[in-house]
């Protein structure tokens, strides 16, 4: 039986995420909880994982460079061990060569000696000639160099370059290939960010603080799971990308009100949202599925949460008839294209023709939610996308058609916030987009609306 190490884990899980279909994180995190490897190995497995499912078009260029038979004769578990291979030689200098070629023949071993045997020729040359690979020349054609070189699809560098530039799109890529931060999200009813460091210090964390004051920290080391440490298990933060803590934030609950939370997931905002209300008030938090709310209760009574009722909800259905509400969050399902970097698996997963498809989809469920929204509250609509289709277009068309809505202006609601500094886009008219390489944190579109007296539908009055 083969040995388990950080490299043959990281093989089994590719395998299942090439050939299976398998979500990188699910696959990640199903792995990693039943496994015995250390914490700095368990580091290292995610790394290679994530590393190489990002980088797979840049992987399969050089391959095809140095490989003289056609890749597809190649047996799967040989493919994986090749470019898990070498990506540890391309992009990962701490790790010597000999270490990763030594190690990736004795996993082919199994494989037949002829196996072994490319794969040693392979890499030693590869090794040998790094400094010789060659790329698709950016003068002739620059979408396919930065497809290549970056490991993004070709109809989305397209899509980007036409509306960024080459620079801006190049800048977007290399951000989209990084490691993304651990960041938490403090539960400021139970403490505050000075005193939370304090205690993971004491834990064996090394944090800091966040991008957004009073909120978050920066993990930069644990000793081991986070669900291990003391700190997790009494509630006292939440792991939460900072970007996604902007979104309650812009919508600021007021405490005591009756709040309505779609497409809530598994909790983070709507626990946000709750801690900003000081647990005060009432939040109905919907999802169409049940396995979502349940991971929602746990977490509301992790955090000491009482005022979150959820149910299940499908949006393309018509709502029943609900008590007007004087908040209403909308995140709606998108194309994602704004969290490439944490989400490994997802540039190879999307298709250009799902953005329509989203669009409509965004469209549909706005209608649906804004009929709850009372005279006079709030209406927030956010995604976790790039695309002017799903973002600025469905809530102009929205608003269009509504005239008892109105853009809010987001510059007063997050005066305090740093990012906006650094926003060029429409903040002061209701928009405001987090472009990753600009604010450094995971892609949003967030559009904050508030419902008029006086309004009235134009759809309805056509």
């Amino acid at each position: 039986m083969e040995t388990v190490t950080a490299r043959t884990l990281a093989v089994q899980i590719l395998l299942q995420v090439f050939y299976e279909s398998a979500y990188a994180n699910l696959a990640l995190e199903r792995a990693l909880k039943y496994c015995s490897l250390t914490p700095r190995d368990r580091g290292l497995v995610t790394e290679l994982v994530n590393g190489t499912i990002r980088m797979k078009k840049h992987l399969d260029w050089v391959l095809d460079l140095f490989l003289v038979a056609k890749r597809r004769k190649l047996e799967r578990r040989v493919y994986v061990i090749l470019i898990l291979s070498l990506y540890q030689l391309l992009f990962l200098e701490r790790i010597p060569a000999y270490a990763v070629i030594n190690e990736a023949v004795e996993m082919t071993r199994s494989e037949g000696k002829g196996a072994s045997g490319l794969v040693n020729g392979l890499l030693r040359n590869v090794e040998r000639n790094r400094d010789q690979i060659t790329y698709p020349d950016p003068s002739r054609d620059m979408v396919s160099y930065l497809a290549v070189f970056y490991s993004h699809p070709e109809w989305m560098v397209s899509r980007w370059v036409d509306r960024y530039g080459y620079e801006d799109t190049r800048r977007l890529l290399a951000f989209n290939n990084q490691s993304p931060p651990l960041t938490v999200r403090v539960n400021r009813l139970k403490t505050r960010v000075s005193a939370l460091a304090a205690l993971m210090d004491d834990e064996g964390v090394k944090a800091k603080a966040g991008m957004i004051a009073d909120t978050s920290l920066l993990l930069e080391s644990t000793p081991g799971p986070i669900s291990g440490l003391r700190s997790y298990r009494d509630g006292l933060f939440y792991v939460q990308s900072e970007s996604t803590m902007l979104i309650p934030l812009c919508l600021a609950p007021q405490p005591g009100s009756l709040v309505y939370d779609f497409c809530c997931g598994v909790g983070g905002k709507t626990t946000h949202l709750a801690e900003l209300m000081g647990d005060r008030g009432k939040i109905v938090a919907f999802d169409l599925y049940q396995h979502k709310l349940e991971l929602l209760g746990m977490n509301c009574r992790r955090l000491g949460i009482s005022i979150v009722e959820s149910r299940r909800a499908d949006l393309l259905e018509p709502i029943p008839e609900l008590t007007e509400a004087d908040a209403v969050l909308l995140d709606a399902p998108c194309s994602g294209l704004g969290v490439l970097r944490s989400r490994a698996d997802l540039r190879w997963r999307k298709k250009e023709e799902d953005i329509a498809l989203m669009s409509e989809l965004q469209s549909r469920m706005l209608e649906q939610v804004a009929r709850t929204v009372r005279p006079g509250g709030k209406l927030l609509y956010s995604t976790c996308s790039l695309e002017p289709e799903e973002n600025q277009e469905v809530v102009e068309r929205f608003v269009a058609h509504h005239t008892e809505f109105e853009f809010m202006n987001l510059d007063e609601v997050l005066e305090q916030n740093p990012w906006l500094s650094m926003e060029d886009t429409v903040a002061g008219k209701g928009h405001l987009t987090i472009f990753p390489p600009r604010h450094q944190a995971d892609g949003m579109f967030v559009s904050l609306m508030r419902r008029i007296y006086g309004g009235q539908d134009r759809a309805a009055g056509a």
